[in-house]
């Protein structure tokens, strides 16, 4: 079977829509399949750091952000229960907090505007392989691909089915988010520590903060919500009392998901690897293992590039597919959300009150009031 198109794209977040615009752009045909209305809202931390930021200049549609729905993010800020504050800046410029469906907009017009064929509304039933191709089937009808891309979200249908899942034994981490309507009062994403939840607050515009709220199974009382995750925290929750609210509550969990990061890697675990002329390959969520703050900090972007490139070198006419590795792993991001990236363990109130303890009696790292 002859492929139809070079690239199959199942997902339409950020991470899926980056790659069918970059794809596009360097000549492949590109098909991408999103089973929800575009541009999609999903419970995330909406914080964009460098390498997100580089790709958004690179496909031309940084500027096209509204001011609205964004603001600067120069910092990171930890605020302890009795109100102690440990803070840094982000290197260069920092990064941007942009409100996740303003970013799929302009994500989605770049994807379109570089010529991928974009069905959403559109279901992948199932999928099988070929010698040749990826052989999908959707609602919108047979497609077969060259390299199929599952950018479908933390609890990827495609991984599962692809045997490419690797067993955790980690904490089940749950969040849920929410926007308020107020004047952001820093351009620091501010992470607030209480005894059993976190919650993180990022600037989306002059007059809007998105809080992430993330808990581990087991250790709330009651059943969450909004009102009440906020009444933990002693500086967050008089702040925003009183304040509307900007959006709807979305929740998303558990959290710790893992993959391979290469073929060599699935040995022994259970997974399958892929080699030969046919290969998945995991975007975004699907191929990331998130830290304990979850997948509610920042979409980086930096390797969505570095998979497009690959491609289009490899389904350049004339070469040979070779064979991929299944999965690119992203670096650290500042909020400590990559893999392998130095991270606090927010959900240890230990090591809070040991870490605080620490910075306070060291005058270079010393813990300061809000300012």
């Amino acid at each position: 079977m002859t492929p139809a198109v070079d690239v199959a794209v199942v997902g339409g977040g950020p991470a899926g829509l980056a790659v069918a615009a970059l794809s596009a752009r360097q000549g492949l045909s590109v098909v991408l399949l999103e089973r929800a209305a575009l541009p999609h809202d999903k419970a995330c931390g909406e914080g964009v750091m460098a390498g997100g930021l580089a790709v958004l200049e690179r496909l031309g549609v940084r500027d096209r952000i509204p001011a609205s729905d964004s603001g600067p993010i120069r910092g990171v800020r930890y605020v302890q229960e009795d109100g102690s504050v440990l803070e840094g800046a982000l290197p260069g410029s920092g990064g941007l907090g942009i409100r996740r469906t303003a970013l799929s907009s302009v994500l989605l017009e770049a994807a379109r505007a570089a010529g991928a064929e974009v069905h959403d509304r559109t279901a992948l039933r199932s999928h099988h392989r070929t010698a040749e191709a990826m052989v999908l089937d959707t609602d919108a009808g047979e497609i077969s691909a060259r390299v199929l891309v599952a950018a479908d979200g933390l609890h990827s249908p495609l991984r599962r089915a692809e045997g490419l899942e690797v067993p955790t034994d980690g904490p089940r981490r749950f969040g849920v988010r929410q926007h308020f309507q107020c004047t952001p009062w820093t351009d620091r994403v501010e992470v607030h520590l209480s005894t059993r939840a976190e919650a993180y607050v990022t600037p989306c515009g002059p007059s809007r903060v998105g809080v992430a709220f993330l808990w581990s199974d087991g250790q709330l009382e009651t059943r969450p919500s909004v009102t009440s995750l906020l009444a933990r925290f002693g500086v967050l929750g008089p702040r925003l009392a009183g304040a509307p609210t900007d959006s709807e509550p979305l929740g998303a969990g558990p959290f710790l998901q893992r993959a391979p990061v290469s073929p060599k890697s699935c040995a022994g675990k259970g997974t399958r690897a892929r080699s030969g002329r046919t290969w998945p390959l995991l975007a975004g969520s699907s191929g990331s293992t998130p830290g304990p703050q979850g997948r509610c900090s920042s979409w980086r972007g930096g390797r969505r590039s570095g998979i497009t490139s690959s491609a289009a070198s490899r389904l350049a006419p004339g070469r040979s597919s070779g064979s991929w590795p299944t999965r690119w792993a992203d670096p650290p991001s500042p909020h400590g959300t990559g893999d392998g990236a130095a991270r606090p363990r927010a959900r240890s109130s230990s090591w809070r009150s040991a870490g605080f303890t620490r910075c306070a009696s060291n005058p270079a790292r010393s813990a300061r009031a809000r300012s």
